[in-house]
């Protein structure tokens, strides 16, 4: 089941009917994009070698984009979604296998086959989670023309299968790391409150100790609570100290967060000639929770963002670490210099409806990046917030609570 996006240049472009629902097992596995292309090149070269091609690629396909995250025969990091070949492969229970691109009316005009890497076959197996929500695929290109025979096919499913099995067991693995950090940031709340109470009980005990003269029982039991306090306040200061080594070792922050998006984005401004800056006002050093969903939300709405803004318009994305009520917030601000939006599409973002339209350059819209952001802004319990105007270019404002973990 599918349906089809009609954009203004007269193209279709086929979405799954479960759209939603793929995109939100693809984010939940929580993959750091930028840190796989190693994880896989033995794989990836494996199954080049069966399929016999020059090219095998592992993509995974989001809302806007399809972020190859490992490649063999060819340097590829991302390409818009509207352009890809996996495209159609996602809407696949089996495989997709096109014997000559340049007869084929979707793909006869891409730049890949009338450009210079003049591709011809291609093949592509959907890497599937459960059945229907298809991530990504495993596929493979080749300048000359082929046919994939019966024994390969099932070879190469296989190889799709364990590209799938390591995209879980690392999600299982970021879960539990999660669960670890939230464990040790408990460990820091108990030790840290602990420390007022203790620290009375102390005080008052060297008090008494000093004014009581009798040397008796009393005495004792004044020498027993102060030693056993002492105890605990040396257990909480271990807990700390040891609490604040681990994320210095392991925390990932506002500036290890803007190095990511620019790596991840810069290409796609750069091709389309938008600048692009990212700004941490403060808070660069500050440990970040949630990272994954914090990066699935400020990368939505870059992509939109880049999507609506015109050739030679600027976007920006601004972090900025607050203190609000005596607790830790990030404000996250991403605007542009496009389009804009109207009060009409306004009213259907506020009412959280799905809905599409064609980007500066016809890009594809699909109409489901900002009902996604709006879901893991609410399930980080933040809020978000849109200014916009036609003409004028749109402003998003994500308030994340956070804790100081590090600095």
């Amino acid at each position: 089941m599918l349906k089809f996006i009609y954009d203004m240049n007269a193209n279709y472009f086929p979405i799954p009917e479960n759209e939603l629902d793929r995109l939100g097992s693809l984010y939940d596995l929580n993959l750091d994009y930028t840190q796989l292309q190693d994880d896989f090149k033995d794989l990836i070269y494996l199954a080049a070698k069966i399929a016999g091609t020059e090219v095998s690629l592992i993509n995974l396909i989001d809302t806007y984009t399809q972020w190859t995250i490992s490649s063999h025969g060819m340097h590829t990091r991302q390409m818009p979604r509207e352009d890809s070949i996996c495209q159609y492969t996602i809407l696949e229970n089996n495989h997709l296998q096109i014997s000559n691109l340049s007869t084929d009316a979707r793909f006869k005009n891409q730049s890949f086959v009338r450009g210079p890497l003049n591709l011809r076959y291609y093949f592509g197996i959907p890497l599937q989670l459960e059945e229907g929500k298809n991530i990504g695929t495993l596929c493979f290109l080749d300048q000359a023309t082929h046919r994939m025979g019966k024994e390969r096919i099932n070879y190469l499913k296989i190889i799709a299968k364990e590209i799938v099995t390591r995209l879980k067991s690392y999600s299982k693995i970021d879960k539990l790391e999660t669960q670890l950090s939230d464990c040790e940031q408990s460990k820091k709340k108990v030790a840290h409150d602990i420390r007022s109470p203790l620290s009375g009980i102390i005080w008052l005990s060297q008090v008494l100790e000093q004014q009581n003269t009798d040397p008796g029982e009393s005495l004792q039991y004044i020498q027993m609570i102060l030693q056993s306090s002492r105890t605990l306040m040396e257990l909480s200061d271990e807990m700390l100290s040891n609490y604040r080594k681990s994320h210095q070792d392991s925390s990932f922050n506002l500036g290890m967060l803007k190095e990511q998006l620019l790596q991840l984005y810069a290409p796609q401004t750069l091709k389309k000639g938008v600048a692009l800056e990212v700004i941490i006002l403060q808070g660069e050093n500050f440990s970040l929770r949630h990272k994954s969903k914090v990066m699935q939300i400020v990368g939505n709405l870059l992509s939109n963002a880049i999507k609506f803004t015109p050739t030679g318009g600027n976007v920006y994305v601004i972090f900025d670490w607050q203190l609000a009520l005596g607790s830790h917030i990030l404000k996250v601000t991403v605007s542009d210099s496009g389009v804009g939006m109207s009060p009409e599409q306004l009213e259907r973002f506020s009412n959280a409806a799905l809905f599409s339209t064609p980007g500066t350059q016809k890009e594809q819209g699909f109409g489901f990046g900002l009902p996604l952001v709006s879901q893991h802004v609410a399930e980080l319990q933040g809020h978000l917030q849109v200014h916009s105007q036609l003409g004028q270019g749109t402003s998003f404002t994500v308030i994340l609570p956070q804790e100081e973990i590090g600095a």
